[in-house]
């Protein structure tokens, strides 16, 4: 949808042995089973579902979206839910190259707004959401907020044997079942839920950013309670690199307002769980940062 105006509902289904959805190249967009609305209006639920044995999302190049089984909005306004689901024995999200954008059974708001509950879901035997390159994003089964404006709930779930969150290069960022606002505002409540036998959040290169089950804030302003869940026999959180910080069942937020003042904040109750077996004793519980880069696991961060 471009410069349009809509009043109904949209359902979108792939299913198939293998369900792949490619950008490749420079500015290009892909959408498979998906919804991209540019500066236009919408009335209305969206319901988004790709089933196969391999679901795989790619955007390699420069400037690329891609888009499957979810919404993508720029400069438009909508009213009403969506709901956005990926279910595979391997569930693959990517995005490779600068300023990509890939994006999964999850939500991209940019410069719009909404209101409406937003539920996203991904199960797989293999879940894996990768961002590498300067710039990249990779979206799975999450909301990526930027100066954007939206009146509702989240729910974002990743249930797998594994599930991979990794973010490599500089200021890439990867969320898995995590929501990420940039300049933005929220009035309502989140509730994201990780749970695998084995759970990884690996951020790596300059200024990178992995969110894993994990509200992070940016500039950004929220009225309602934040639930975040990690459930794992193994739950790995590294952050190696200038800047690096891997998030996992977390509320990480940030200020970079001058003068002191706060235009970053949080109104509401904050539950963060992680739950491994025998208390986190041993391997089972890793959460590692290194030389002075940050690392955060069940924990509340204000910067």
């Amino acid at each position: 949808m471009e410069d349009s105006k809509m009043k109904g509902n949209i359902v979108n289904t792939a299913v198939g042995v293998a369900v792949t959805n490619l950008a490749i190249g420079k500015d290009n967009k892909a959408n498979l089973a998906g919804v991209n609305m540019e500066d236009s209006k919408m009335k209305g639920n969206i319901v988004n579902t790709a089933v196969g044995v391999a679901v795989t999302n790619l955007a390699i190049g420069k400037d690329n979206k891609a888009n499957l089984a979810g919404v993508n909005m720029e400069d438009s306004k909508m009213k009403g839910n969506i709901v956005n689901t990926a279910v595979g024995v391997a569930v693959t999200n990517l995005a490779i190259g600068k300023d990509n954008k890939a994006n999964l059974a999850g939500v991209n708001m940019e410069n719009s707004k909404m209101k409406g509950n937003i539920v996203n879901t991904a199960a797989g035997v293999a879940v894996t959401n990768v961002a590498i390159g300067s710039g990249a994003k990779a979206n799975l089964a999450g909301v990526n907020m930027e100066n954007s404006k939206m009146k509702g709930n989240i729910v974002n779930t990743a249930v797998g044997a594994a599930v991979t969150n990794v973010a490599a290069g500089s200021r890439a960022k990867a969320n898995l079942a995590a929501v990420n606002l940039e300049n933005s505002n929220v009035n309502g409540n989140i509730v994201n839920t990780a749970a695998s036998g084995l759970m990884t959040n690996v951020a790596v290169g300059s200024n990178s950013t992995a969110n894993l089950a994990t509200v992070n804030m940016e500039n950004s302003s929220m009225s309602g309670s934040v639930v975040n869940t990690v459930v794992g026999g193994v739950v790995t959180n590294i952050a190696a690199g200038s800047g690096s910080e891997a998030n996992m069942g977390s509320v990480v937020i940030k200020n970079r307002g001058g003068g002191g003042g706060s235009n970053t904040s949080v109104s509401g109750l904050v539950i963060n769980d992680i739950k491994v077996p025998f208390g986190g004793l041993g391997i089972a519980n890793t959460n590692i940062a290194t030389s002075g880069k940050t690392s955060n696991k069940d924990s509340i961060v204000i910067k």
